[in-house]
């Protein structure tokens, strides 16, 4: 008679080796019709790397000393085969003293003399078989293999983002091991959600293609470049199966928001008296993913223009934009006699992708500014300013409307020489530096931002006030006036958020900023550093985020409502 048992494994891999458990010769053939003889000795068969007393260990249920029972050999037999060192296991009976010898006999598992790991075009095979605790010249264990490939899955997909599947494994006889891997592949992406972007403008920031290997990784990062790109308030991802299981479609959900701003009306300053302004703004123009601006401003003491234009895919890694703009105002100097100033010029700028979450710019500035006092012996100013700029960035930020992780860093050089003509010239290097922690399960961040600039005559008319260095307002350190701003060559300003969700679309920011600028001839010290403390809101509208502070510094406090998040 025979009896059969299945060794113990996970769903991940079939049974690698089938496990043949049979009784050679019924113990009734020693006794009565009815009554089973005694178990007189027990003996393993077979091994020469396995232990004997190992496999002793695991017959706990046959006796020396009680009748033979069938059933109880049976769990025995399966419980030497859930060693998972043998390929055979069987029970022999023999004739012995008053009763019977039970001889379990095994046959060993091969020595395992490698693993080799098929099927696998994304994942390192190399790394993969690190992951499988087998080791080369030690016999096979089915247990640990199984529990291994399965743990090697697992660690795979943490490390690499990469679904696979084992379809087979092989155990040769020469002790080489063949594990054949699937990996999940993308049949098809489907855009879903999106009215007026244009599926091209997300696709081109996905870098995953039809036909490639699904790496979550990689995929995430894709998501987060879509988001990035200000059009949407949500993006998400889902897998359809196919016919195939190793393929999927992969659907990419966007949920838009608005981004373009339309805006007519009059308004008044204490400076500029009643004005009338018209304003357009578009980020994503005809859904292109190119952003457009026109500003205009008139009024008794003043006249602005801006005109802007930004396309951020010229080709596969290069972006570039333009501002025209156009600034003539009535003013009054300390003695309240009226002069006009007046600025015009553009800007241009190209970027690059030169890496993962980083890019680098060069800008051309072309601007002049001009002081006319009609009403005094003052001697008229002006001057033309030529600049070019050299920045990288590194962002890696998961959200840049309201970044919960992640960090942004800047370099920039700007050269104004006097082979551009410049008639101000010098050379301006500024580092800034922004990170964000995640602090609780409610999504409160922690936001960290510094500053340090220094500004260099080089030659020429020197520096203009216009291009110093300004610390106080909205954007460096809250608590003063932009007007009273502390001007210099050199800057340091530190800031530190803590913001929290208060509703849908409503968060709460309690803040600390500390900064100065120095002038050439000022000492620059830490102890000069000036303090702002205070509390704000920020409210997710359809044309961005709206920031509200209330600030305090050395004197009364302030209120600022501004555009966008301070960092």
């Amino acid at each position: 008679m025979s009896i059969t048992a299945v060794t113990k494994g996970r769903p991940l891999v079939a049974v690698l080796i089938t496990v043949l458990i049979s009784v050679l010769i019924s113990p009734a053939a020693f006794a009565g019709d009815s009554i089973n003889p005694p178990v007189r000795k027990i003996e393993i068969a077979g091994n020469e790397k396995v232990a004997t007393d190992e496999i002793l260990q695991a017959i706990t249920n046959t006796k020396l000393g009680m009748p033979v029972d069938e059933d109880l050999v049976k769990k025995d037999l399966q419980a030497i085969a859930d060693l998972g060192y043998f390929s055979d296991v069987r029970a022999n009976f023999r004739q012995y003293q008053d009763g019977v010898k039970i001889i379990f006999e095994v046959v060993e598992n091969p020595v395992v003399k490698g693993i080799e790991i098929k099927g696998n075009s994304a994942l390192p095979a190399d790394k993969l078989r690190e992951l499988i605790p087998v080791k080369d010249g030690e016999i096979l264990n089915v247990n640990t293999l199984n529990k291994g490939l399965q743990s090697m899955l697992e660690d795979a997909f943490k490390e690499y983002g990469i679904p696979a599947r084992i379809t087979d494994v092989q155990v040769k006889n020469s002790g080489i091991i063949e594990v054949q891997l699937a990996e999940t592949r993308v049949n098809q992406i489907i855009i879903e959600g999106n009215e007026k972007t244009r599926d091209y403008v997300i696709r081109r920031e996905i870098r995953l293609k039809p036909g490639d290997v699904l790496n979550m990784v990689e995929l995430h990062k894709d998501l987060r470049n879509v988001l990035n790109l200000g059009f949407f308030d949500d993006v998400s991802r889902e897998f359809r199966e196919t016919s195939d299981p190793d393929v999927v479609d992969l659907v990419i959900k966007v949920k838009e928001r608005r981004t373009g701003t339309a805006s007519l009306g009059a308004a008044i300053s204490s400076t500029d008296g009643l004005l009338g302004y018209i304003e357009v703004a578009e980020d994503n123009l005809f859904g292109k993913g190119q952003r457009a601006n026109i500003k205009l401003e008139f009024g008794k003491d003043k006249t602005l223009y801006r005109l802007g234009f930004f396309e951020p895919y010229i080709n596969e890694k290069t972006s570039g934009g333009f501002n025209i703009y156009n600034e003539r105002s009535t003013e009054y100097d300390a003695e309240n006699r009226s002069f006009v100033k007046s600025e015009s010029g553009l800007d241009a700028t190209l970027g690059r992708e030169l890496g993962e979450d980083l890019k680098g710019y060069l800008k051309l500035r072309v601007y002049d500014t001009a002081e006319d006092y009609p009403e005094t012996e003052r001697i008229d100013e002006q001057g033309k300013t030529r600049s070019l700029t050299f920045s990288v960035i590194k962002d890696t930020r998961d959200f840049f409307l309201r970044p919960s992780k992640g960090s942004r860093q800047e370099l920039s050089v700007e050269v104004a020489p006097s082979w551009l003509g410049s008639e101000y010239q010098f050379n301006r290097y500024i580092a800034d530096y922004s990170k964000y922690f995640t602090v609780n399960s409610k999504g409160h961040v922690l936001a960290l931002h510094g500053r340090v600039g220094h500004i260099q005559p080089t030659g020429g008319e020197g520096i203009s006030d216009t291009e110093l260095f300004r610390v106080g307002g909205p954007d460096t350190v809250r608590g003063y006036e932009y007007s009273e701003a502390f001007t210099g060559q050199s800057i340091l300003v530190l800031n530190a958020e803590y913001r929290f969700k208060i509703a849908d679309k409503l968060d709460g920011v309690i803040f600390y900023d500390t900064g100065n600028a120095w002038k050439a001839d000022e000492k620059i010290s830490l102890s000069d550093l000036h303090t702002g403390i205070g509390v704000g809101v920020r409210i997710d509208t359809p044309v961005g985020i709206m920031r509200i502070d209330y600030g305090v510094g050395e004197g009364s406090g302030k209120t600022y409502f501004s555009l966008g998040q301070t960092f």
